[in-house]
């Protein structure tokens, strides 16, 4: 890794049958003395507002079309477009999500 890269720490457990998974994206050599700027920080900036905004819509009588038009939104208004194929998923006891995969 050099200074500047973006990197994508992703990483789970699962205990019992119950499930968690965390994500962070960091910038390697970024510190309060070096932030992040430009691009690199509005697209941190962006992820994380949709984030913010998803968790906030994932809820009893939603749909998941409109998580996917918030989170467009938001990235958008950062000068920034959300990755294709967003994906929500039920999780339950001992599965991650609702899909199978042979």
């Amino acid at each position: 890794m050099a200074k500047d890269d973006v990197v994508k720490i992703h990483i789970g457990a699962h205990i019992d049958g119950f499930a968690a998974v965390t994500a962070e994206t960091i910038v390697v050599g970024a510190n309060s003395e070096n932030p992040v700027t430009g691009r690199r920080a509005d697209a941190l900036k962006a992820a994380y507002t949709a984030a913010e905004v998803a968790m906030r819509l994932v809820k009893v009588g939603n749909k998941n079309w409109a998580v996917t038009d918030a989170v467009n939104k938001v990235t958008a208004a950062w000068g920034c477009k959300a990755v294709e194929g967003q994906l929500y998923d039920r999780q339950g006891f001992y599965s991650l999500c609702s899909l199978l995969v042979p």
